[in-house]
């Protein structure tokens, strides 16, 4: 029955309901004893039994200072520290119709967690830096309660007060050996009085008070154990506390990365601290000179005077006299070496390697610790940057899914969430993919008779092609096929076909990526390949110039294609060759888009028989003012696919109306050709 929201139970109910509550706890403990003990090492501790105490070779205190104190590590660690909030955070709506006023609360909380007037980023960086350091780190949020009649907290009136950094020693974990939190060895709860925090109750004890402590108020649950100054202790309730370990979790505590190292970091100090003290007065001597003599007297004396200069520069090197007893009248100088300089000591070359080790533990690359030496040629500044923006990436993953959200639910706000900028390496990573595909392609543009534009700006490739020759005829005859043939064969048949194999392996690689499908070469296949090429170019002598002469510029366009030198390298080779400026670029630009068209088109040949499906292409190049007239009508013609067949008969049709003569069989429609075909 319940009256005015007081139930109210009959005789003897009552007694069956604790009855009840007592089998159903008893069922639980049960279940507790499935349980394994923890496999992680913990310690109780001395002054409170009831809290684990991590155990470690090196103790927390001591690990903290050594990272303060080596460069090596705070570099590290102010690398992914400073990368993680260096963008600083972004207020995200979750909501369609979000309530304002608590994006301004939570503006607020940013620039100002705390009464010390700490910004949220100042609080984070300190958290962060406890989590790279010992792998444990706290968030302490303070709170003002209320609570009803009944002693119980009222969560809606709840008042978030100040967001703050606990540092890793001054905090511990309610917890059995077992690892569960909350409770003590005899698998009981445990319990804090809210109006006095340094009071802790056990389950039974609790039971007894009626789980209210001095004040009426409800006992909660403690979880977590502050130590404050002289020694008392503070106890902490869910919600309060949020602890996070980053690289060695376990189920209570971190293991800190610096006792996979410790031993190096102490090693780089004692070597800062050698070189110091090499450079100080207190250093040993470079080493004696010994000098072996019969006139003990004379040396003496000019060793009195030495050391009064030596008094004067105490870097002076000390002479030692040696009486000669064998009175030969002849003496020996003899020096003898206290010190070995830092080369033979491999002194560099040991300190760079325990910094990249200490770094590949943080997933820090050289470059981004300041060793710029490490960078450049084999290094591989873009796996560098990778491997350290996946470091960089996953610190925001543990503040976006589990740190912010903690804060921001404490704060009662539901709908906007606080979330990191993504750091400023993966923009760079993008940006600089995007300018290098640019570059990739401005080269095969220019390759194919473009003249090039860069605007610095924008950051982008501008395309055009000078008018002039276009609509001239071709200059050039084609000869017979196997007359072409023999004189390859005077010449380098072998090399020839691996030339030409080449470039039908970066034709096909393109063609492959288009049609995003990979496809098999029979050898028949790739002998029909070279007739193909041999036809495109080699059957053919140019007009004015001599066979010998053709064969070796079509030896330059060749090699201009495998290696993909720009065309302003291959129109002076030609010229070099001795051939006019107009006429070399004339032939650069017209044979090298014959050349790569021709590949192009035995590549989607071979497509086109492995998926057993004819394709549909259309003619593609750059729209502007340059554009013939012939590769306009082209595009217009064959803007919704056609077969390969029908694009050649397309391109002669369109070369005759102007009068020009086209090359349809090798894909080109006219002299300086800049447009190629794509597959629809």
């Amino acid at each position: 029955m319940n009256i005015l929201g007081v139930e109210i139970f009959k005789s003897g109910t009552l007694g069956d309901i604790q009855k009840q509550f007592t089998e159903v706890q008893k069922v639980l403990k049960e279940s507790q004893k499935l349980r394994p003990e923890a496999f992680e090492v913990y310690r109780t501790s001395p002054t409170d039994y009831n809290v684990q105490i991590p155990l470690y070779p090196i103790d927390e205190r001591t690990l903290y200072d050594l990272a303060l104190n080596s460069d090596i590590v705070r570099t590290v660690i102010n690398a992914i520290r400073d990368g993680i909030f260096r963008r600083g955070f972004q207020i995200k709506e979750l909501k369609d119709l979000p309530d304002e006023k608590q994006r301004v609360y939570l503006e607020k909380l940013i620039k100002k967690a705390n009464n010390n007037n700490q910004t949220l980023k100042a609080v984070l960086k300190q958290f962060e830096q406890d989590l790279n350091v010992l792998d444990n780190a706290y968030l302490l949020i303070t709170k003002d309660y209320f609570y009803d009649g009944y002693g119980e907290i009222l969560e809606s009136y709840t008042k978030p007060t100040e967001v703050l950094r606990v540092h890793p020693t001054k905090m511990r974990k309610v917890a059995d050996s077992k690892g569960r939190m909350g409770y003590n060895e005899e698998g009981k709860k445990l319990f804090v009085s809210m109006t006095d925090r340094s009071k802790i109750f056990t389950e039974d004890e609790a039971i007894a008070r009626q789980m209210l402590d001095d004040d009426g108020r409800k006992l909660q649950q403690a979880l977590f154990r502050g130590e404050l100054k002289g020694g008392e202790f503070i106890y902490y309730i869910e919600g309060e506390v949020f602890h996070d370990a980053k690289y060695n979790p376990s189920l209570l505590y971190g293991y800190s990365q610096l006792l996979s190292c410790w031993m190096k970091v102490y090693t780089l100090i004692a070597m800062d601290r050698y070189l110091m003290l090499a450079y100080q007065k207190g250093r040993p001597p470079k080493g004696i000179l010994a000098i072996s003599t019969s006139n003990y007297q004379s040396v003496e004396n000019a060793w009195e005077n030495l050391l009064n200069k030596t008094r004067e520069d105490p870097h002076a090197i000390y002479p030692l006299a040696i009486e000669n007893n064998k009175n030969t009248g002849s003496g020996t100088i003899e020096w003898i070496n206290f010190m070995n300089n830092l080369q033979e000591m491999e002194y560099i070359e040991s300190r760079n390697e325990m910094r990249r080790v200490i770094g590949a533990l943080y997933k820090v690359m050289p470059m981004f610790s300041g060793d710029i030496a490490q960078s450049g040629g084999l290094n591989n500044e873009g796996k560098q940057i990778d491997v350290t923006g996946t470091a960089l990436e996953e610190g925001q993953k543990t503040y976006n899914d589990k740190v912010l959200p903690f804060i921001v639910e404490s704060f009662g706000v539901t709908d906007f969430e606080i979330v990191l900028e993504e750091p400023e390496e993966e923009d760079e990573i993008e940006e600089e993919k995007k300018l290098g595909i640019k570059i990739d392609n401005a080269v095969k543009m220019s390759n194919m008779g473009f003249a090039i534009d860069w605007n610095e700006e924008e950051m982008e490739f501008s395309y055009s092609e000078s008018q002039e020759n276009q609509g001239q005829f071709f200059q050039g005859s084609t000869t017979d096929v196997n007359d072409a043939m023999a004189r390859i064969d005077k010449t380098n048949i072998s090399d020839y076909k691996n030339k030409v194999e080449k470039i039908y392996t970066i034709e096909k690689k393109i063609v492959e990526g288009e049609i995003k499908k990979q496809f098999d070469v029979k050898k028949a296949d790739s002998n029909t390949f070279l007739d193909f090429i041999t036809k495109a170019l080699w059957a053919k002598t140019f007009d004015g110039i001599n066979k010998s002469k053709s064969d070796v510029i079509k030896g330059i366009i060749l090699d201009a294609v495998v290696k993909k030198e720009s065309m302003t390298d291959v129109i002076k080779k030609i010229q070099d060759a001795g051939v006019e400026k107009e006429q070399a670029e004339m032939i650069a630009r017209t044979e090298s888009a014959g050349l790569k068209n021709k590949s192009r088109e035995f590549s989607f040949m071979q497509a086109e028989k492995a998926q057993e499906k004819e394709f549909k292409y259309k003619w593609l190049g750059p729209k502007d003012n340059r554009t013939t007239g012939i590769c306009k009508n082209i595009k217009k013609r064959t803007a919704k696919g056609v077969s390969m067949s029908e694009l050649k008969k397309i391109i002669k049709e369109e070369a005759d109306k102007e009068g020009v003569q086209a090359r349809p069989d090798d894909l080109v429609a006219h002299p300086g050709e800049r447009h190629t075909f794509v597959k629809i």
